[in-house]
């Protein structure tokens, strides 16, 4: 999965508007101390308050000629953040368009909405307007030609424009993106292990993630773990850590399934995180080994199962801490998958 290029777009004069009320993000200057770099975490916290994560994808991979495919574009958005949608009477709505589609012809005349938008008046704007919190999942479905013989021949080309905004501000973004049909069964192995690194020097932890049979009925439900195993001296932070506590909590984000629907609301974590204070600072915290744990069931009818996703997290010893690090995952099969926006940070404040 690519990160997104994003950069300022030109906007609408209602956004420029909105601009007039942002408030600026100072950049601070690294400081050796402990403290001082707790300090730059905060703020970079604060600075990512409109990043977003964006999965595009098009399936089935194996779909062939006559047969209908769908353009997926799934959006998980930061804590307090949102974004509009595509309704066309509001000047700063998402908007798509197609450069290229070859090898297909469009079923569904606009990119839809998996869930309807919250809609609400706003006062800068003097107007009702449609917006989504959390995630969104947008999808357009097409046609593969007639003519195509070869999946290869099916690519598509397009850009999405769109806003992030949270309390502070309002960000015009651009996401170019491009999928094509690879004719592949998509498979990885259900379990795999991974050693980070960074500029090509291993991290301290070890990864693995795996797709296991649940012992309470192996027939029917599915494990997700995730294990961390940590070098001594090191630990990493809970799913529920407070971001403004200085250490940024693990984030656990899931783009695709196939054959699996969640049951449990959200991953249970053993050993439970240690509780620590350090000056100010209270922290939830991970040593040795952690392990991360989500159920799923089995959809009747699935001849295969599968998940993609990504895990971000931040390690510290007694001196020092590193910046997050995502790692990406791919499960089993994922040639007919669907598309989800799944996030650990955002099922942790749904009710029970």
């Amino acid at each position: 999965m690519k990160t997104p290029r994003r950069f300022i777009a030109s906007v609408s004069l209602l956004t420029v508007f909105a601009a007039l009320f942002c408030i600026p993000l100072a950049s601070q200057a690294q400081k050796n101390s402990l403290t001082d770099f707790f300090d730059q975490k905060k703020a970079a916290a604060t600075d990512a308050g409109v990043n977003t994560e964006i999965n595009v994808s098009l399936l089935p991979q194996d779909a062939k000629a006559g047969e209908t495919v769908t353009l997926s574009i799934a959006v998980i958005l930061p804590e307090g953040a949102y974004t509009y949608s595509t309704n066309p009477t509001f000047g700063g709505a998402t908007k798509f368009k197609i450069d290229d589609a070859k090898g297909l012809t469009a079923i569904d005349q606009h990119f839809n909405a998996d869930h309807p938008p919250k809609t609400v008046f706003e006062p800068l704007f003097m107007k009702e307007v449609e917006k989504f919190e959390k995630h969104v999942i947008w999808s357009r479905r097409y046609k593969v030609n007639q003519d195509v013989t070869n999946p290869s021949q099916v690519i598509i080309n397009g850009q999405m424009d769109y806003q992030v905004c949270n309390a502070d501000r309002c960000v015009a973004l651009q996401h170019p993106f491009s999928a094509m049909l690879t004719g592949k069964q998509e498979t990885a192995p259900l379990s795999i292990t991974k050693v980070p690194e960074r500029r090509s020097q291993p991290d301290p932890v070890e990864l693995s993630f795996a797709l296991t049979p649940a012992k309470s009925n192996p027939e029917k439900l599915v494990q997700l773990k995730i294990t961390m195993k940590l070098e001594e001296g090191f630990h990493t932070f809970a799913l529920d850590q407070d971001k403004t506590q200085a250490g940024l909590p693990t984030h656990i984000e899931l783009f695709k399934l196939e054959g699996l629907k969640p049951v449990s609301r959200q991953f249970s974590v053993s050993p439970e995180p240690e509780q620590e204070t350090h000056g100010e600072y209270n922290q939830r915290t991970h040593y040795d080994e952690v392990v991360w744990t989500r159920e799923f069931e089995r959809l009747p009818d699935a001849k295969a199962i599968g998940v993609e996703g990504k895990l971000k997290y931040q390690i510290c010893n007694e001196g020092s801490c590193r910046p997050p690090l995502p790692v990406e995952f791919q499960l089993g099969s994922l040639t007919n998958a669907q598309p989800v926006a799944m996030s650990s940070l955002e099922e942790l404040k749904e009710p029970d």
